[in-house]
């Protein structure tokens, strides 16, 4: 059974949105690496500013380092802000002087690791920084000293967090607009193939062609094709039944012949003949109501008005014989089939249910699924073997065998609700007989 999330439509939309969604989040992913290196790029720039500002602070005098007054607030100035920079000599890595952030030079002083080419690096403490380092001009010729500044990177990844939050928020409504506009668009654009779709469902119900409204050039071609194969299954139908018709016609005459002539035999060759003559009969019978199911896409029959002109018809023909018929079936049920398929499985089961009823037989539909009913006929009668029936062979009412007459007359039944794609199921009924449900395509209207 084919799901309703499982439409070429929605198929469609789901692939292209998740598409989307995806190249949405590689974009969003990309812009915030972008603002990232450039938070970066800003950064490296504000070090390369303060290296300037900090170091002129410095007095070196080739012996001693002495820190200046500062001409305003620094963040060098203040502690656990890890805001540091550093004066080293070369060669020992010896500390001649560093902010105080950092506090005086001790023994327990640490070097800031900062690359040669700057970057990032890790200090005591597991904490991230970054850093800048350039050349100080020292007294001596040979002597060489380098100024190392530092800032916490923490700094830029809060700046990068809030951004990709907002940068986040901007795409997932990116991605809810372009979700429902390709939604829009997709189930837009095939429209055509769901009235194509519609279209065949009403052929099928009510037996017309697919009608002329405008078609895309690309679905042309298939409208045609539907069309043409309609016509051709229901000319070809129509000639197998003329055929068939034709063939039973021509063996009713002579069988009827070979009756007679079996009537005036004495003995079993007598028996003989009218038994092969009836079984030619029912094979007859049998093949004109399964030509009769086989026909192209069909036309709806109403049940309810079935059933009452089967019941009215087996009142004459059984007169005293009749039991009470309760017909419960609702007005609006739908058999989507030829009303003389649906008469044929009415006019088989009720006479059958009729001659085995004490006083009362019921006839009731359900719908167990969409697009399927149930035809129920039941009776207070003997029950019925559902074994026997399946195998086609005679029925155990109570103590009798069923005739073979009416044997065949569940045969053809089952024959029609195959070929409709439905089935044919025994049980007992409640009334205390046999209870025949028949599955048929069709539905009830409320």
């Amino acid at each position: 059974m084919t799901h309703n999330w499982a439409t070429i439509p929605r198929r469609v939309s789901i692939a292209t949105i998740a598409i989307c969604c995806a190249i949405l989040g590689i974009g969003a992913m990309i812009c915030i690496q972008v603002y990232r290196a450039h938070e970066i790029g800003e950064m490296d720039l504000l070090l390369g500013q303060d290296l300037l500002i900090e170091a002129r602070r410095v007095a070196y005098d080739g012996a001693q380092a002495e820190l200046l007054e500062s001409v305003g607030p620094s963040y060098y100035d203040l502690t656990n802000e890890q805001w540091f920079w550093q004066l080293t000599r070369d060669g020992s890595d010896e500390i001649l002087l560093q902010s105080p952030s950092l506090g005086p030079v001790t023994a327990d002083s640490w070097v800031l690791d900062v690359p040669e080419a700057g970057g990032n690096f890790v200090i005591p403490g597991g904490d991230v920084l970054r850093g800048r380092r350039a050349a100080f001009p020292g007294m001596e010729p040979d002597e060489t000293l380098t100024f190392r500044i530092a800032a916490p990177l923490m700094h830029v990844t809060e700046e990068t967090n809030r951004a990709a939050k907002l940068i986040a928020l901007i795409f997932i409504g990116l991605a809810i607009v372009v979700s429902v506009s390709v939604y829009i668009t997709v189930n837009r654009g095939l429209m055509p193939l769901k009235r194509l779709s519609n279209s065949v469902k009403v052929m099928r119900k009510n037996d017309t062609i697919i009608d002329d409204q405008k078609w895309p050039p690309d679905l042309v071609p298939v409208v045609d094709e539907l069309r043409e194969l309609h016509w051709r299954n229901g000319t070809i139908i129509e000639k197998h039944r003329r055929k068939n018709a034709e063939l039973a016609h021509g063996l009713k005459t002579p069988l009827a012949a070979l009756a007679r002539v079996a009537e005036e035999l004495e003995g079993d060759k007598g028996d003989q003949i009218t038994d092969f003559v009836g079984r030619m009969t029912g094979v007859i019978k049998r093949n004109l109501s399964r030509a009769r199911t086989e026909r192209p896409y069909g036309k709806s029959s109403p049940v309810h008005a079935c059933a009452e002109d089967v019941s009215f018809a087996l009142g004459i023909t059984l007169r005293n014989r009749m039991p009470h018929i309760e017909n419960a079936i609702d007005a609006g049920t739908t058999f989507w089939g030829e009303e003389a398929d649906i008469q044929e499985i009415l006019g088989n089961l009720l006479e059958n249910a009729c001659l085995w009823a004490k006083s009362h037989v019921r006839i009731s539909v359900t719908a167990p699924e969409p697009g399927m009913i149930t035809l129920s006929i039941e009776d207070d009668g003997p029950g019925m073997e559902a074994d026997k029936a399946k195998q086609g062979a005679p029925v155990q009412r109570g103590d009798q065998e069923e005739t073979e007459e009416h044997g065949l007359g569940l045969l053809i039944v089952q024959d029609i609700a195959e070929l409709y794609g439905g089935a044919v199921n025994i049980g007992t009924s409640p009334l205390g007989g046999a209870r025949v449900s028949v599955m048929l395509p069709g539905k009830i209207k409320a």
